[in-house]
């Protein structure tokens, strides 16, 4: 009786996250009947992610970290692939040299023997117009790594109440689709940046324009839901981005999946399209991206 009173305390309280598993070479606790759990390392061992997670409704406040130590064979850039080591060589990261993007994990951790991946490869791979961010890949757009934190993958709602939509643009309120979106929660700071990069388009002198939806709902107000730019940028071209963006919007803009639609104009070289939120004031303030689109002008179709 007691045991179920006791299940039935937890349900309640909103203790409905998935069970998470002491890390390999490492323990997790948990306090506050399940809601928090804290992670350590065996010694020797470094913790790579957050050490502490909160359950929130039936999802954790971040992935679980995992335990590292450096002692892997060392892995070399080449002439398409770059290197990255941090965490005394525990982590490597990998980088392409555009237009080749990576095949594989982009970050591989050590276990003090062995590498937790294969070493990714550079492939080439032709941009699409269009993405509807329905495989984990999404379409070759890339975490910008300069930026302060990430655009995440989703599917539903955002983990914050009062913000965010409920589903995707592409399928609706069937609520299997998937979206980006940028998470204004602790503890992504006031004026942190989030990016994603498309893939690198060919020059182009014709008239192609391109389209995106976007959903910014959350606190009302000045400076509270926060900002999304997109800019235009050349292979090739250096130094921050220009202070002109293509498109920008701010502040609360409602619950509902809002189109812009602008022309990209001539562009001499190679070029791509970076999507740039900002978080502001509310941690209420979750900006979405689904569906960008590059087409012709005049016929809304692909040139």
């Amino acid at each position: 009786m007691l045991s179920f009173l006791m299940l039935e305390t937890l349900q309640v309280l909103g203790q409905n996250c998935a069970t998470l598993e002491n890390p390999a070479h490492g323990r997790v606790r948990l306090r506050a009947r399940g809601r928090i759990a804290k992670f350590r390392c065996y010694r020797k061992y470094k913790l790579f992610g957050t050490k502490v997670v909160i359950c929130s409704g039936d999802r954790w406040s971040r992935p679980p970290p995992i335990c590292i130590r450096q002692g892997c064979d060392d892995i070399q850039s080449s002439e398409n692939i770059t290197v990255t080591r941090s965490h005394d060589g525990a982590v490597s990261e990998f980088t392409c040299a555009p237009p080749l993007k990576i095949t594989g994990e982009k970050l591989i951790t050590c276990d003090g023997t062995t590498w937790s991946n294969q070493v990714p490869t550079c492939e080439y791979v032709e941009p699409g117009n269009y993405c509807n961010f329905e495989d984990e890949n999404i379409c070759g757009w890339q975490h910008d790594n300069l930026a302060n934190f990430e655009w995440k993958w989703n599917s539903g709602n955002t983990p914050t109440r009062r913000t965010g939509p409920k589903y995707d643009h592409t399928l609706g309120q069937s609520g299997n689709g998937h979206y980006m979106f940028m998470e204004s929660s602790s503890p992504i700071k006031e004026n942190d940046k989030a990016r994603i990069l498309s893939p690198y388009f060919p020059a182009t002198t014709c008239g192609l324009c391109f389209e995106l939806w976007y959903h910014m709902w959350g606190v009302a107000g000045y400076n509270q839901v926060g900002r999304l730019k997109i800019y235009i940028k050349q292979m090739g071209q250096t130094g921050t981005l220009s202070q002109q963006a293509a498109f920008q919007v701010s502040g609360n803009q409602g619950n509902e999946w809002i189109k812009t639609q602008f022309p990209v104009g001539e562009q001499t070289k190679s070029f791509r399209f970076i999507i740039e939120g900002t978080k502001l004031k509310s941690y209420l303030s979750d900006i979405s991206v689904d569906d960008p689109k590059l087409y012709n002008c005049s016929d809304g179709t692909w040139n």
